[in-house]
């Protein structure tokens, strides 16, 4: 009774601020897909003091980025009034459908006319053909083939829509491969089809939403597609790792807030084989994320995500929906604690402080788990182990103690080079992190971490350089790593799909896990570095056409044993990068 009061109070909150703020929407209200080329021009306005924008929740609003920026002149070029082919294939939508009015807009010169609404209909192809080399032990050839069809519309005046997919067809590089043999997805894309050939998978990607625009304040959205929290290039909270997910939302933008109430239904994928892949067990989750521009250069963020099995019954009553997570108020917890504990709930705090005029301090601290006593424990061992005093450091590492980090700097135009950006950035997580005593309610999807493709009891540095002059572009990216893998019949942490308790349960026939001395990169001690150097060229900035060239090192040197692999590429591309292949 008490969640469907607040649930009411909550909708009668909506509806005044609705009837009270009602201004006409009629831009665009979809999504702003594009290129990393293209967010490095504008990120900068972002995070800009005194901007009420807020970069922790993405993907972006057009009618959001477009109020921080033209984007129409951000690549503007001098079209070929004599060729329209080129026009078409360098500056424009290949087909645009849009109503057009009968009536003159300039006629009646001196009388007020109110510009007439028109629906809009903009059709894409998308392409994706990249071929290359790898060289390790031995060499490859390495190439994905795609195509399909993106189109954006709005079809009425708050309502709009954002809808993509290709296939694709697709030979890896052999670190990707193994991830893919054993997750059965594409990093970050979805269920890979094995074709029968060596190493070769195809695969469909698809995005799609339709939003309705309440009123300037509230946006109600539904779809297939990723979201992100956080100011980083990782998050520890909910990334682009995974594969796309249905979902339903309803993000609230007043004053200096921004609130989103997100609702995601997951798969579990373990155990299933070429002949049954599509008889997963499901799993919803609900999350709340608020973002608070508490001063000109200060951000807060809170957040919060419980995942429950839809197979599972409380009494007779079979959770598809479950009507305690549907209480829009932030926190969870409280209510998952009233209802005996049943679930997984991580909680997480970001912030952000803007130093001088373009740099970012931010960070994230995430709690999967939290026992206070252990934790100053902890604490207590850390700082001791910091100023080289190891005896005498207590029951430190408890398995319950199941948090993640992450602290980064950005920094814009650096060295006065306009559109030359940096990105530093430390994150970790402890053992056990994002799993769960039933493996279905970790905190994943398709195989792949919903947070940091490393999973858990990993220490990972990211250093990035990006930059941009019109449609060249070039960017640097680093990461060095350290994570502690399992040996035969252990569980070190890593691993966040294995059962995470402290005694045998026969059901899931678990390895109990350590309960004490618990500590970041324990277990088989392996070490990853992977760069990347690519530039590119933006043939067409509305579609995101682009030329790619580029070079790939990767290293992993696992207890003294190393690998290294060389693989350069090129190809051409419309496809907008949501997910993580350097790991």
């Amino acid at each position: 009774m008490k969640n469907i009061i607040n649930i009411s109070r909550y909708f009668i909150l909506i509806i005044f601020i609705t009837l009270y703020n009602n201004t006409t929407v009629s831009a665009q209200i979809g999504i702003f897909n594009t290129s990393e080329e293209i967010q490095n021009m504008y990120s900068k306005y972002m995070y800009k003091p005194g901007s009420n924008f807020h970069p922790s929740i993405q993907p972006y609003d057009y009618e959001e980025i477009t109020s921080l920026i033209n984007f129409d002149t951000l690549f503007a070029t001098k079209k070929n009034v004599k060729n329209n082919f080129i026009n078409k294939f360098l500056h424009e939508n290949l087909i645009v459908i849009q109503h057009r009015d009968k009536y003159n807009d300039n006629f009646n010169v001196g009388i007020k006319y109110k510009q007439q609404y028109k629906p809009k209909i903009t059709i894409n192809p998308v392409i994706n053909i990249i071929a290359g080399v790898e060289s390790d032990n031995e060499t490859r050839a390495v190439w994905e083939v795609g195509a399909g069809i993106m189109t954006t519309g709005n079809i009425r005046k708050n309502l709009s829509f954002n809808f993509n997919i290709s296939l694709n067809q697709a030979v890896f590089q052999q670190y990707l491969y193994h991830n893919i043999y054993f997750s059965k997805a594409i990093p970050g894309l979805g269920y890979a089809y094995a074709t029968g050939k060596d190493s070769c998978f195809r695969f469909l990607n698809s995005n799609f939403l339709l939003a309705w625009q309440l009123s300037r304040n509230f946006k109600f959205e539904t779809g297939y597609g990723k979201h992100f929290f956080g100011d980083g290039y990782r998050s520890m909270m909910l990334s682009w790792n995974a594969p796309p997910y249905p979902y339903f939302k309803i993000t609230s933008n007043i004053w200096k807030f921004k609130y989103v109430n997100l609702l995601s239904l997951y798969n579990d994928s373990r155990n299933i084989t070429s002949a049954s892949w599509n008889n997963y067990k499901y799993k919803a989750s609900a999350t709340h994320h608020i973002s608070i521009n508490i001063a000109k250069r200060i951000n807060l963020g809170l957040f919060e995500t419980v995942i429950w099995d839809i197979n599972s019954k409380r009494g007779d009553t079979r959770r598809i929906i479950d009507p305690y997570y549907l209480n829009p108020v932030i926190f969870y917890r409280p209510v998952e604690f009233s209802i005996g504990s049943p679930d997984n709930v991580i909680m997480g705090f970001n912030g952000r402080i803007t130093i001088g005029q373009k740099n970012a301090l931010y960070g994230q601290f995430v709690l999967d788990e939290f026992v206070l006593n252990n934790f100053k424990t902890d604490l207590i061992a850390f700082v001791k182990r910091i100023v080289g005093k190891t005896e005498n450091l207590g029951n430190y590492g408890a398995w319950t103690n199941k948090q993640a980090y992450q602290l980064g700097l950005k920094s814009f135009d650096i060295f006065g080079i306009k559109s030359l950006n940096m990105l530093l950035e430390v994150n970790a997580a402890r053992p056990f992190t994002y799993s769960h005593r039933r493996p279905i309610k970790n905190y994943s999807h398709y195989g792949q971490s919903l947070a940091h493709p490393l999973g858990a009891n990993f220490v990972e540095g990211v250093m990035a350089f990006k930059y941009t002059y019109k449609r060249l572009s070039l960017s640097v990216r680093g990461i060095a790593a350290n994570t502690g893998l399992d040996g035969e019949n252990q569980h070190n942490g890593q691993d966040i799909f294995k059962p995470t308790y402290d005694t045998y349960e026969e059901e899931y026939n678990n390895i109990p896990v350590t309960q004490l001395f618990n500590v970041i990169g324990q277990g088989i001690s392996t070490n990853i570095i992977n760069a990347t150097i690519k530039s590119g060229y933006l043939i067409n900035p509305v579609n995101n056409l682009r030329l790619e060239l580029g070079v790939n090192l990767r290293n992993i040197n696992c207890e003294g044993t190393s690998n290294n692999s060389f693989y350069i590429f090129a190809g051409i591309k419309t496809g907008i990068e949501q997910y993580y292949r350097d790991f």
